[in-house]
């Protein structure tokens, strides 16, 4: 059970973190970003969110890649 807790909360984790990785993909909200933190700490927190992104959800990546 702990496991599928732990489990459960990584998933949800990676939904949250592709789902705001999502949300700097829009034109509106890239602009409002760019405009209040700058060029640097915008690029910055972009990659953090999609490396986050990725290190998370590499195990959904793993199986669909496994499944025919």
């Amino acid at each position: 059970m702990k496991k599928a807790k732990r489990f459960f909360a990584l998933v949800c984790l990676g939904c949250i973190s592709v789902g705001i990785g999502k949300l700097l993909q829009k034109d509106s909200v890239r602009d409002k970003l760019f405009e209040v933190l700058g060029e640097d700490k915008y690029l910055a927190l972009d990659s953090t969110v999609r490396l986050l992104a990725d290190l998370v959800m590499w195990p959904v990546h793993f199986v669909k890649a496994l499944l025919p």
